[in-house]
Formats: structure tokens, sequence, C-alpha cells
């Protein structure tokens, strides 16, 4: 989502929404389309600024694994990231594969070989000791 953040006291003051929109293709398999929005306290109608606070959310309807994510910046301007070849590694579902797409143009790419996560940590790593209060 854009990194629009307005002047508020609380971030209790922002609400979000959600919309399920229906299934839709991603590159050729079936997503539901799941739309979020930022609601700023006040707003009452759309502003002109409204479209920058929308992302839509697509997950895969067999696996239900995140394959892409959609929405707005300055300008109209469509952003899509898309990820894919998930894989367990820990417990943890990671995409292997993410890449960008700014109005239709392939910006970056990212491919991972393999991820590793908290190694080489231990118990005592997250003990507060007097000294380290400070």
């Amino acid at each position: 989502m854009p990194n629009f953040r307005p002047n508020l006291k609380k971030k209790s003051e922002i609400h979000a929404g959600s919309k399920y929109k229906g299934i839709v293709q991603v590159n050729g398999l079936p997503a539901h389309d799941v739309q979020a929005q930022r609601v700023f306290p006040g707003q009452a109608q759309q502003d002109s600024l409204a479209e920058y606070h929308v992302e839509d959310l697509f997950i895969d309807t067999a696996t239900l694994q995140l394959v892409m994510t959609k929405d707005n910046v300055p300008r109209h301007v469509v952003h899509q990231i898309r990820y894919a070849d998930h894989k367990l590694v820990n417990g943890v579902l990671v995409p292997f594969s993410i890449a960008e797409e700014i109005s239709g143009q392939h910006t970056w790419e990212l491919l991972l070989s393999q991820i590793n996560f908290n190694t080489g940590l231990q118990d005592s790593d997250f003990v507060l000791s007097a000294g380290r209060l400070n």
C-alpha cells in the first residue's frame, strides 16, 4: 500500500474495511480477490486520495497462498507485486519468487534459492539483564 501517513494522534483513529470481490484469474489460475481499504476518521465520503488507500489481495483458491497484491500509486498507476514458488521452511510458508510491476512494466524480481530463520539464536538472547535495561 502507498506509504501515506496522515498526522493523527492515535493509531486507533485509522480504521480499515474489507470486501470480498469474487474469484478472478491471476496467471491463469482462479484467485479470491479481497479488497482492503483504510478509512480515516471523519471521512464520510470518498476523497480525491481514496483510490490510494485501497489494496487488492489475490489468494489462490486451491492453496490459499497469496499470489498477488495490487494497488494504485499517484497518477492512477497500477502497482502489482506477484508471489510464486511458495515453499515451507521451518514451519513458515515463503514465496521464493517475488516480482513487481508498475503500469505493466516489470521493475524488479527477487528469486530466493534458500532462506533461514533465527539460526544460531539461544533462549538467553531474549533475556534482559540489568545492564541492558538502560
